[in-house]
C-alpha cells in the first residue's frame, strides 16, 4: 500500500478503521477447500436458476394472462351465439342472441383495450 502523499502505511490503515490482519487471508481461507460440483450438479443448478428467473417474470404477467382469458372466453361465446343464431333462422330469440353477442363482444373489446393500455 503506498500513498503518494507521504504518509506511513499505517497511518492510512487507521483512517481507513483497517489492520494488517484486514488485508490478508488467514489461513483457515486459504486452504478452505472449494466445493467440487459435478457438470451434471452444474446443469441442475442452471436450470433451477433459470426456472427461478422464468417464475418470477410470469409473476408480473399474470393479470394479464388473466384478461387474456377472459378475452378469449367471451369472444368464444360470441361465436357460439352467433351459430346458434344462423342455425335457428329468423326468430325473435335469435335475434336477441345476436344482440347478447355484440354487448358480449363490445365488453371484450373494451377488456382488451385495458390489457394494450
Amino acid at each position: 500500500m503506498h500513498c503518494y502523499a507521504g504518509c506511513r502505511t499505517k497511518d492510512v490503515l487507521a483512517a481507513a478503521g483497517l489492520t494488517w490482519n484486514d488485508l490478508f487471508a488467514t489461513s483457515r481461507e486459504l486452504h478452505r477447500p472449494m466445493p467440487f460440483r459435478s457438470p451434471l450438479a452444474e446443469a441442475r443448478a442452471d436450470v433451477l436458476r433459470e426456472a427461478r428467473r422464468q417464475r418470477d417474470r410470469l409473476v408480473l404477467l399474470r393479470d394479464d394472462f388473466t384478461i387474456a382469458d377472459e378475452i378469449r372466453r367471451r369472444l368464444h361465446r360470441v361465436d357460439d351465439a352467433r351459430r346458434l343464431a344462423t342455425a335457428s333462422g329468423d326468430m325473435p330469440a335469435a335475434w336477441d342472441a345476436l344482440v347478447a353477442a355484440a354487448a358480449l363482444e363490445r365488453s371484450a373489446y373494451e377488456l382488451e383495450l385495458v390489457l394494450n393500455a
